[in-house]
Order: structure tokens, then C-alpha cells, then sequence
């Protein structure tokens, strides 16, 4: 393996990073282990909005958990766009820049924002939460912060949702900011009249129909649009002024693939794209040119946080391996920790596509582990028939067991995307079943090597990055990104 100082820049890169899990499998020590090692000066999101949580630790010991900026802005300036796929919360925004701010001792540069991506508002947080509530013991997982009702309102109300680009025109901001807010409280309505007893469905349906929070939200508003850390750009040509098109870019996701809109287990998914589709038209519409080297991120173990099949889950490992920086919150759920699973992990490799490697994060979690287990296979223990399950999995016949046997998942039709009975059914099922595992004897002196080799073998994928650790310096890359 060579350690990260002998790599060095042959060409100009654009690194597309996805999480292949349900989340917090290390997207943001991963761009900031990249913005360390190549001259990166821009990193973009490309998908979701504040529900990322992506700690970042500096060589300093300094932690920081990034929202809406760029991953690798704790270590050296870079610029930070945020693409037209992201949902923007102002607020949060602005808190971020202050709090960051605060940990570094260089200057901040400029924040680049879309004219069209969309404004999370208060009013958004308040009809998730609401939402989540009424769903009572199945809840869908979400982080209460109104992301998916925004993305939502796309479908919903087109050009009646309010954008970056409007917050800085009054007539036009209190239009559509008054318009969301009616739509918001008559959705709230709605909601308490099948419980209409509800204190804290009672509670946030007072705030939406706060007169004074919608003063306060709408002088806001028009504040962050002149604030001066922050660029809007409304086409490429503006952006290309505004970055440094000779460095190395990032594309950096937020939360997984297995939550991808189209292709997770629904109902328990995001409201974007989490594959590289989003990133890739980027690099198309901005005539983006260089090297593009993708990056699929996993943990060594598995990790989910909230509501949804997960069936590696093991009580013990959060017992064992618990994790500081993410616990379970009142809207997400428990934090839980489970073994690798490679049917899921095939999936997500279906989900994206051809891809460079993989990072592979947290292996210091179970290097003194006596032995770990994988799940390479799923048993059926359920009572569908053959032919239904064939639409959806890849089956094993002619084996010894009873029970059916799962080797992986199809990709779903492109023409059944939208039809929710046929994708409900898909998740159905894996409750339905049960992982079959593989115990590997660790040997904490080759343990890194030992997993790379059995995981390489087994997900037919090269692995580029491995990560001992919450820093830059606790990564390695165990080959060249393009071999």
C-alpha cells in the first residue's frame, strides 16, 4: 500500500463520491481525505439538503460535521456549489458558515448556490414532523427537517415553489412564500382531523399559521440573498467565472443508494437521486472536462439509521462498535450497526453502474474482532411463490434446503418505478427473509489486507481507498485510482 504523500496529480480529476449503504458509510472523511491529496478547489453537492451529516476530523483533532458545505472545507479553502439537485436551507446555511467559520484560520471562500435550487423552509420541517407523527408506529424513517416535502412540492405545484433565485425579489418571494405556508396549514389540517387531540400535531399547525414567524421569515429572506458570503448563479456561464475550472472537482452525495427515489426500499427512501445520475449531468451541462474516476463508499460493516429492511442487524455490534457521532434522534429512529451485507451491497453496484473502486471506511472498528461475518446470501422463509419472487430476486435452485435462496436483487423496470404496489412488495419480502453468513477468522496484523481480497473477490470490484480512522492520515490508497 503507499501512503498518500507519494501521489501525484497527472491530469486534471472529477471525483463523483457515492455512499453504497443507507447512509453514513463515510462520504465526508472520504472528500476530505481527496481535497488533502489532490489540489481540489471545488466541491459540489449533488443531491439532498441538511439531513447530510458528514463528520470531518482534521488533522488538528478539530471536528466538524458538515451539512450543506463541501466536506473538505475543514482542511484548506475550497469552494462549495450547491448544484440545482440540492434542497437549501437559508437558515441552516448561514449557521453553518458561522460555526464553521469559527474552527478554521483561513477565510471562507464564496458560496456558490444555484438560482434553481429549491428553499427548505420552517414550514417544510413542520409538515414532515406532522407527517411522521400521524404515521404513528410506521413511520418512514425521515429526519424531520423537510426535505422530501420540498422535492415533493416539485411534482406537486411546479413553479409555484419558491426557489434560491427568488428570495431576493419581494413581490415574487411573499407570493410564493405565502402560497407555501396556505398549502402547508391546509395539509396540517388535513392531518389533525384524524386526531384532532393531538398536542404536537396541535402545536406546529400554531406555527405555521404564525403571522409574526412569517414576517420574520420573509425579512430573512430577503437578508440572505444580499449576504455577501454567497454567489447565486443563474447559468453555466456564471458559474464557470466563479470557480476554478484548472483544479480537481468533487462531486459529493449525500446519504445512499439504497435510499435512491427510484430504486430503494419504499416506502423507506429519499426524495433524490443518490446514484451518480445527478452528478454526471452536471459534468455534462457545465462542460466539465477531465479525468472522471467514481467512487462507491462503504463501511466495513453495515450501518442504518431509522426505519426500512435492514437485515444484518446484529444488537451486539452496537454494543461492541458504538458510534459518537451518530445516535438515534426522535424522527430517524435508532442508530443500528450490522454485518456487511453483499446482496445489498450488489444492488447498490447494479443501482450506479460502472464504477472506478471502492472506499472502504471504519476497518479499524473490527480489526481486533476474533472473527467477522458477511451476508453473501438471503434464506426465504416466507410463504409467495416461486414465480413471484423470480420478478424481483435472484433465485438458487436446486439446493439442500428447504427454504428458498437468495443470491441477489434485480434492478427494478424502468416502466415500474413509479408503481409503489409492485416496489412495497420488494421490501415485503426482504422482511420476509433472513441473512446467511460467512465467518472469516481476523488476524489483526493482515486483517486490512485479508478483507480487501475477500471483498474484492466477492463484490468483483477494486477497492482504491481504505480508512483506518476519522482523519486524512488515517487513509490510504491501496492502488492507483485508474488501474
Amino acid at each position: 500500500m503507499r501512503n498518500i504523500k507519494q501521489v501525484n496529480k497527472m491530469e486534471q480529476k472529477i471525483f463523483i463520491l457515492a455512499g453504497l449503504g443507507y447512509g453514513d458509510e463515510g462520504k465526508g472523511t472520504i472528500t476530505d481525505f481527496l481535497t488533502s491529496v489532490f489540489p481540489t478547489k471545488s466541491i459540489w453537492r449533488y443531491n439532498g439538503g441538511t439531513q447530510a451529516a458528514h463528520y470531518v476530523t482534521s488533522s488538528e483533532g478539530i471536528v466538524h460535521c458538515f451539512s450543506q458545505f463541501g466536506s473538505g472545507s475543514l482542511s484548506k479553502p475550497v469552494s462549495s456549489v450547491l448544484s440545482r439537485f440540492t434542497a437549501i436551507n437559508p437558515i441552516s446555511l448561514l449557521a453553518e458558515y458561522k460555526v464553521l467559520q469559527e474552527k478554521i484560520n483561513f477565510p471562507l471562500p464564496e458560496i456558490n448556490l444555484d438560482a434553481r435550487a429549491l428553499v427548505v423552509t420552517p414550514y417544510h420541517s413542520l409538515i414532515n414532523q406532522m407527517r411522521e407523527i400521524s404515521r404513528g408506529e410506521k413511520r418512514f424513517g425521515s429526519c424531520g427537517r423537510g426535505i422530501g416535502e420540498t422535492f415533493r412540492d416539485v411534482e406537486g405545484f411546479g413553479d409555484k415553489v419558491l426557489r434560491i433565485g427568488d428570495l431576493g425579489n419581494l413581490s415574487v418571494l411573499k407570493h410564493k412564500l405565502n402560497f407555501l405556508r396556505l398549502i402547508k396549514i391546509d395539509q396540517a389540517e388535513q392531518l389533525l382531523s384524524s386526531d384532532q387531540a393531538n398536542p404536537e400535531l396541535l402545536r406546529r399547525l400554531e406555527k405555521l399559521k404564525d403571522e409574526e414567524c412569517f414576517s420574520d421569515l420573509m425579512e430573512f429572506c430577503l437578508y440572505f440573498s444580499t449576504w455577501r458570503p454567497i454567489n447565486i448563479f443563474n447559468n453555466q456561464e456564471d458559474l464557470a467565472m466563479l470557480i476554478n475550472s484548472d483544479s480537481d472537482i468533487i462531486f459529493e452525495g449525500a446519504q445512499g443508494v439504497l435510499l435512491d427515489r427510484d430504486y430503494g426500499f419504499y416506502p423507506h427512501v429519499t426524495q433524490s437521486n443518490t446514484s451518480f445520475h445527478n452528478a454526471e449531468e452536471l459534468i455534462r451541462e457545465n462542460n466539465l472536462s477531465g479525468e472522471i474516476i467514481k467512487i462507491g463508499i462503504i463501511r466495513a460493516y453495515a450501518t442504518r439509521h431509522g426505519a426500512g429492511p435492514f437485515l444484518t442487524y446484529d444488537s451486539e455490534l452496537n454494543k461492541l462498535i458504538p458510534d459518537e457521532n451518530n445516535v438515534s434522534g426522535p424522527w430517524q429512529g435508532e442508530f443500528q450497526n450490522g454485518w456487511l451485507d453483499l446482496v445489498a451491497m450488489r444492488y447498490a453496484l447494479k443501482i450506479t453502474g460502472k464504477i472506478n473502486g471502492l472506499a472502504l471506511t471504519n476497518i479499524d472498528r473490527l480489526q481486533n474482532f476474533g472473527e467477522v461475518k458477511v451476508c453473501n446470501q438471503y434464506e426465504y422463509f416466507g410463504f409467495r411463490s416461486l414465480k413471484t419472487l423470480e420478478k424481483y430476486f435472484e433465485i438458487q435452485t436446486n439446493n439442500h434446503n428447504p427454504n428458498l435462496i437468495i443470491n441477489g436483487l434485480k434492478l427494478t423496470p424502468v416502466d415500474k418505478l413509479k408503481d409503489y404496489v409492485w416496489r412495497q412488495e420488494i421490501t415485503d419480502i426482504l422482511i420476509e427473509c433472513r441473512p446467511i453468513y460467512e465467518t472469516l477468522k481476523v488476524n489483526a496484523s493482515s486483517f486490512t489486507e485479508d478483507y480487501v481480497q475477500y471483498l474484492e473477490q466477492k463484490l468483483n470490484t477494486k477497492i482504491l481507498i481504505t480508512s483506518h480512522g476519522p482523519k486524512a492520515c488515517d487513509k490510504k490508497l491501496v492502488r492507483t485510482l485508474t488501474e
